[in-house]
């Protein structure tokens, strides 16, 4: 259960067990922006929201509580002691495996550890990292990533309908701008926290902000700022920067006139946005097609590096909840709108923490899928059916031409009718020859605090570039940071975002999970086929370079 507003959450009352086992604390993150430990933007900022993870940390279980707060709930109490100075938790709710409470604004900073007290029993003692202030972004899924739970400044909730123009006023909220005064168990007199130097971006924008500081409700926060001009587009990214700490990125729904957003390089409209929007549920089809050309440095200084290519295609078919429409990214999944950037977080089994592409009931679209191109034929299987229907297929290397080519997907021929989506598909897409990325030669390592700029030349008209790449730590807690930034192909330049680098960790060995992507996609085009809402196909290219960030 997270705190979505602190004044809105579900939870059931369960009387406490008379026979409490010692409790266990597995975690502690921020309450909305789910920044992992072993981040260079991890830490519990001081006043802020955060969760704790564990077994048995309660007894039963709270609904969130209303002010004033307490500290000790179902018999559940927890303490955080830094540099010496021990200081009680205010605690929101509390569950078995589960409980958020406001770190005191009083907490010293610095390296601590924390107990949780359930009826007597006391865990063993867990690190945690007090900072001043690090920012989480409430996000409408919960999970600190894709749409913000943002307002305009008549308290209406951002959606893709409802989207905020540029120059006009919203409200962000959050958690994790830093201490304050007077006691937090209370309601809140509003103040600025103009002592704590702040940086909003919208789209890669700073932002105009005008109020930064701590909402009328205990640990939560809110930040008033104007939407930079020129911006549009459906996931306008957002990223908030304390300092040197930035918070989570989320994005935001920008409309160029009126209040549906379009976005173009992932191929809605105004108007299938305002159709899908009606409707209780859509089925979405998507067809990707791209080939990889990697760059490993050889083994040693003097070998040469190791080229290797790669193509590929998928498709996916999705019958898509409508709780779920607009709250996940189900159109850009990893990537941003044009001018924006996306930073998903890596965990130690080597997931991004991102937006699950197979959220809903995958269809099925047959035995096979065929697809024709230049230099012939080949078919995309389901792996797995029994767990989701993702058709995929690996390509011998040269199937995409050098040069690109024109490729037609469909049902095979003859396949039976049994399949939810009915033939014909008939989807095409032409991937048009590749940009050059002129400078990927010199770029080894990449330089946290400052650049790289990546430069290219060539490139179709309707295509857009990518800027990808991804750092793992290469020591202790192997988690790391993956992102995605897009670009107009008529720039020719882009340079990676302060606010980017600073959430990447350092990596010092070479290898698959750090690197540095450049490509070159198509817009998205749509094609039509029965039972589908929006059917959605890209393809391209991407040269990767495996390198370290340090």
């Amino acid at each position: 259960m997270r705190i979505l507003f602190s004044v809105c959450a579900t939870g059931m009352m369960f009387t406490a067990s008379s026979v409490a086992q010692q409790p266990v604390i597995t975690g502690l993150l921020n309450n909305y922006s789910f920044v992992q430990p072993g981040l260079p933007n991890y830490g519990i900022a001081q006043g802020s929201i955060f969760d704790i993870f564990g077994t048995n940390l309660a007894g039963g279980y709270t609904p969130l509580q209303s002010v004033p707060l307490t500290t000790t709930l179902l018999g559940v109490s927890a303490n955080v002691m830094v540099n010496g100075v021990t200081v009680p938790l205010i605690l929101y709710y509390v569950q078995p495996g589960q409980a958020a409470a406001i770190l005191p604004s009083r907490t010293p900073v610095g390296n601590g550890e924390i107990t949780v007290t359930n009826k007597g029993q006391t865990s063993a003692p867990f690190p945690i990292q007090v900072v001043p202030s690090a920012f989480g972004i409430l996000t409408l899924n919960g999970a600190g990533y894709a749409t913000a739970a943002v307002f305009d400044s008549t308290y209406k909730l951002l959606d893709f309908t409802s989207a905020i123009n540029s120059g006009e006023f919203i409200t962000i909220w959050g958690t994790g701008l830093g201490p304050v005064t007077g006691d937090e168990a209370q309601l809140q007199t509003p103040q600025d926290l103009a002592n704590i130097p702040i940086e909003v971006d919208i789209g890669g924008v700073p932002a105009t902000v005008t109020y930064h500081g701590r909402s009328i409700y205990p640990g939560l926060d809110q930040i008033n700022a104007i939407v930079p001009a020129g911006l549009h587009d459906c996931f306008v990214s957002l990223v908030v920067r304390t300092g040197n700490v930035v918070s989570n990125f989320a994005s935001i729904p920008v409309a160029a006139t009126g209040r549906t957003c379009s976005d173009p390089i992932f191929g809605v409209s105004a108007a299938q946005i305002q159709t899908l929007s009606n409707i209780g549920f859509f089925v979405r089809g998507t067809i990707a097609m791209n080939k990889d050309v990697t760059t490993t440095p050889g083994l040693t200084p003097s070998a040469p590096p190791i080229v290797t290519t790669t193509e590929s295609a998928s498709a996916l078919f999705i019958d898509v909840p409508g709780a779920f429409k607009f709250t996940g990214s189900l159109f850009a999944g990893l990537g941003a709108s044009l001018g924006s950037c996306a930073v998903y977080g890596i965990n130690a089994s080597g997931a991004i923490l991102g937006p699950n592409f197979t959220l809903g009931t995958s269809l099925d679209a047959g035995s096979a899928l065929n697809v024709t191109g230049p230099n012939g034929s080949a078919l995309l299987t389901v792996p797995n059916p029994s767990i989701v229907y993702w058709y995929s297929k690996v390509f011998t290397t040269g199937f995409i031409p050098n040069t690109g080519g024109t490729f037609t997907f469909d049902h095979m021929p003859n396949d039976p009718e049994s399949a939810d989506i009915k033939a014909p598909i008939g989807a095409k897409i032409t991937i048009p020859a590749p940009l050059v990325w002129t400078n990927q030669g010199s770029i080894t390592s990449v330089n946290r605090s400052q650049g790289p700029t990546v430069t290219w030349t060539g490139g179709d008209p309707g295509t857009y570039v990518s800027i990808a790449g991804s750092s793992v730590a290469s020591s202790g807690s192997p988690v790391g940071s993956y992102f995605n930034c897009s670009a107009p192909v008529s720039a020719g330049t882009f340079t990676i975002p302060a606010a980017v680098l600073l959430s990447l960790p350092p990596s010092s060995i070479v290898s698959a999970s750090s690197f540095l992507r450049v490509g070159n996609t198509t817009n998205a085009r749509n094609f039509t086929v029965s039972g589908v809402d929006i059917g959605i196909i890209s393809g391209g290219w991407s040269f990767t370079t495996n390198l370290t960030y340090q």
